[in-house]
Parts: C-alpha cells; sequence; structure tokens
C-alpha cells in the first residue's frame, strides 16, 4: 500500500460532458499562471490540460483541491458535484500511469496523452514549481506508460488518433486509393491536429495545408509535415479549397459555422467534401450538411473493440506490475533511509562511547 503524499484532482471525459471539459481547456499561455498560484500556496504541482481531461497533481500534506475547485467555479460558474474527482496516494498514482500509458483515454490506447503529459510535466519543472519527488513520480510514470505501451503493441492496439481518422475518411470516403488527388486542409496546431497531418501527410496527398489561430505554429506544424501553411485570416477561401477538412484545434467557440459550410460547397459547386471534426467541444457548428458534405464527429470514429480489448488486456496486467514495482522502490528507499539513520545513530554512541 502506497500512502506518499501524492494527490490529482480533475475533470474527465469519465466524470463531465463535452461541454464543461471543452471549456475547462487550458492554453498554455494561462497555464504559467495558474501553476504559480498554487506553488504561491506552498504546493508542488502540475497541470495537465487537454481535449479530454484538466487535472491538477500535487505532492504533500497540503489540499490543492480547493483552489482547483474554485479555479473552475470561476471558470463555468457552477459544476456538478460528480465532474470533479479525486485521488490520493496509491489511488493517484494508479491513474497517472493509466493516464500516461493511454489506458483512460476516450479512444483507449491513444498515444498522443503521453506527449501531453510528458510536456505538462516539463513545463511545470521549467517553470520552478515542481519538488524532486514530484518530478520522480512522473519520470517513473512516464518510463512505465513506455513499458505499458511497449507490451502492448503487439495486438495492434492503440493506433494514433491521426492514423484512425486517416483510415476512416478513406474507407467511409471511398478515398484510399485517390489521396493523391485531393486537397486535405487541417484546422489546428495541438496533440490531434498533428497527428492527423502526420498521417495525412503519410499518405502523399495533392496538397496538405495547415492553419491555426496562431499563424506562427500553423507554419511550424507544417514545416515537420512538408506541408504549406495559410494564414487564420485566409482560411475561408482554404475551406472552399479543400475536399477534405480535420478540424483538431482547441476552442470554447466554433471555428466554422453552418454558413461556412453552405458557402464552402456552393463555391464547389456541390463537389464531394468530407469535413471531420475532432474538437471537443465540436468545432464545427452542429447544422444539417448541404448537398455534397459529409460531416463527421469524433464519435463516428470505430475502435477496433478486439484489438483494443487484447491490448487493454496486456496493458493493464503490465500496469499491475509497474505499480508493484514503483512501490518495491519506494520500499528499498525507505529501507536505505532507515538503514543510514540507524548507522549514523550507532556512530555518534560509539564516537560518544569512546570520547567518554
Amino acid at each position: 500500500m502506497l500512502t506518499l503524499p501524492f494527490h490529482v484532482v480533475g475533470c474527465s471525459h469519465e466524470s463531465a460532458d463535452a461541454s464543461i471539459i471543452g471549456r475547462l481547456g487550458i492554453a498554455e499561455s494561462e497555464l504559467s499562471t495558474l501553476l504559480h498560484d498554487v506553488h504561491n500556496a506552498g504546493i508542488p504541482c502540475v497541470l495537465l490540460s487537454t481535449c479530454n481531461r484538466t487535472e491538477l497533481y500535487w505532492w504533500g500534506d497540503a489540499d490543492a483541491a480547493p483552489l482547483y475547485r474554485a479555479w473552475v467555479l470561476g471558470r463555468l460558474g457552477a459544476i456538478p458535484a460528480r465532474a470533479i474527482e479525486r485521488r490520493d496516494a496509491e489511488l493517484a498514482v494508479r491513474h497517472l500511469f493509466s493516464v500516461a500509458a493511454g489506458l483512460r483515454s476516450q479512444r483507449v490506447g491513444e498515444p498522443e496523452i503521453l506527449g501531453q503529459l510528458r510536456r505538462a510535466w516539463m513545463i511545470a519543472r521549467d517553470a520552478g514549481v515542481t519538488n524532486v519527488q514530484l518530478d520522480g513520480v512522473f519520470q517513473r510514470g512516464i518510463q512505465a506508460a513506455r513499458r505499458i505501451r511497449a507490451s502492448a503493441g503487439a495486438s495492434a492496439w492503440g493506433r494514433s488518433l491521426g492514423d484512425a481518422a486517416a483510415a476512416f475518411i478513406g474507407t467511409q470516403c471511398n478515398l484510399t486509393a485517390t489521396w493523391t488527388s485531393r486537397h486535405v486542409l487541417v484546422v489546428g496546431t495541438g496533440a490531434a491536429a498533428g497527428s492527423a497531418a502526420a498521417a495525412i501527410a503519410q499518405r502523399a496527398p495533392a496538397t496538405l495545408v495547415i492553419t491555426s489561430r496562431t499563424d506562427e505554429r500553423a507554419r511550424a506544424l507544417a514545416a515537420t509535415t512538408s506541408a504549406s501553411a495559410v494564414a487564420w485570416a485566409e482560411r475561408h477561401p482554404a475551406l472552399r479549397r479543400a475536399d477534405v477538412v480535420i478540424f483538431a484545434t482547441r476552442t470554447k467557440s466554433h471555428v466554422a459555422r453552418a454558413s461556412d459550410s453552405h458557402d464552402a460547397m456552393l463555391a464547389r459547386a456541390g463537389a464531394h467534401t468530407v469535413w471531420l471534426d475532432l474538437g471537443i467541444p465540436p468545432n464545427v457548428e452542429p447544422h444539417t450538411a448541404p448537398a455534397g458534405l459529409e460531416l463527421f464527429v469524433l464519435a463516428d470514429l470505430p475502435q477496433d473493440v478486439r484489438s483494443d480489448a487484447e491490448g487493454a488486456a496486456i496493458a493493464d496486467s503490465t500496469l499491475q506490475g509497474e505499480l508493484a514495482r514503483f512501490a518495491a522502490e519506494l520500499r528499498r528507499r525507505v529501507l536505505l533511509r532507515e538503514i543510514g539513520a540507524a548507522e549514523t545513530l550507532r556512530a555518534h554512541r560509539q564516537l560518544g562511547a569512546t570520547t567518554a
């Protein structure tokens, strides 16, 4: 049984609906202020915010949960009590390891979360708001997640969101053999958008274009995927040119209105077009799609139930081993400290006896 003072409190897709999770999303520009608010209370912390969860992890006997709840209420107002979940000690460690490995993701096994969690920890560490103990738990959680994923990899489990999206579009819309004649637009630059852009790039479309509310980030993602970037101010003409559009940006308001889809299809003279909205909450305003446009959302992406079940079972078994490994390491450290203290006490007694 782990009794270490490690804790997590947060909202996720497991406890709250998409509208709450989406409105809680924290941009990196906001992270520093929130992290320092907690750290100024004497609490080492890490804040993880993705499309599916916003969670505060901390170390120590002080309680950071009231600060998190106050921030949530200040941002959202009233919120169902069950939307906020808390875990402590062993349950908090298990949660961290499971989140890092993708076992608690909306799409079980998705690999993007490991990079997101690692980045959240590095941002907190670089901001000087963690401590050695908290760093140690995150280091071991990341190491454990890599071993868990490796153990389950043989089952074809844990395909990236981008691969799943590209495969779905190709199969559902009969594009498997015709990507080379398609013009693709990716809206966003986060983990989901990057994964989608990488997967689409492998299929060699006629053109691959990235746009984002931050033009610099769009250019940076485009450079890593042999794509081109278009300024946010020019996104509407880009929508009209694209045969396939993948929306994957974190936003609290719709980036594409119903009128945008109608304008795009009018400009395209009804030519077959696919829009896939991976946003949480949705990036595209819900509406009846005009003729020629197929509009899909994240929930439309199928999961390979068999391989996911097999992979999750292997991953869960490995998770138990990783938790046991972590507990054994903690016990060794405690034992070494006790031995060191005993040796120091014996040395002092011997010195005292010799002096006397």
